[in-house]
């Protein structure tokens, strides 16, 4: 699959097979191909934490406590619900892999913003291979993903945050709705 091809492909989906892992080897793969984005004074300020199979539990764990802190004052019956929730934000998918921005200290000339801006230029990098592996994905994002509870299961410094988490697995691509996007040319100006 050529670049043009996973772009247009990509989509992303919850539709996966809990049952079906991911090969490590596609796993090296796309966090290899997230080391190959664009990182402004080569600061790649990045890490990778990869979660499969029951290693999940202890990342559901901590983004449950976190929700039950958050919600102390709801109903069992609402609490319930969002107990519910917290599994389409943890556990929907067999590999999950958390995108940290950890900033490097020995390279003086980084830049906060830039370095933001690269890790979503990796994180893109990995929805692309794993689309050209004709592996699902999406990436999620939120404050559970940065609570106290995740950061310590992750050992995470103060100064480290999770940009997103990228949920992958195997799928139908046909099943996944496709998207209407917006004309280029509608947003584009030329002068």
């Amino acid at each position: 699959m050529n670049v043009q091809e996973a772009i247009r492909l990509r989509r992303s989906t919850k539709l996966f097979k809990d049952d079906e892992n991911i090969n490590h080897t596609d796993i090296k793969d796309i966090i290899e191909a997230a080391t190959h984005a664009p990182t402004h004074h080569f600061t790649e300020a990045w890490r990778f934490i990869v979660m499969e199979g029951e290693s999940r539990m202890p990342f559901y764990n901590a983004c449950l406590s976190f929700v039950e802190d958050k919600f102390k004052d709801a109903t069992s019956e609402e609490m319930e619900k969002r107990r519910d929730k917290m599994v389409s934000k943890a556990l929907f998918a067999p590999t999950a892999i958390a995108v940290v921005y950890s900033e490097n200290k020995d390279n003086p000339r980084g830049d906060y913003k830039e370095d933001i801006l690269s890790i979503g230029a990796a994180i893109q990098n990995m929805l692309l291979e794993a689309t050209a592996k004709d592996i699902q994905s999406i990436w999620k994002t939120g404050g559970v993903y940065n609570s106290a509870p995740v950061k310590e299961v992750f050992n995470m410094d103060e100064d480290e945050e999770v940009i997103g988490v990228i949920f992958l697995g195997k799928g139908e691509r046909d099943k996944i709705p496709k998207r209407i996007r917006t004309n280029a040319e509608e947003k584009t100006t030329w002068i």
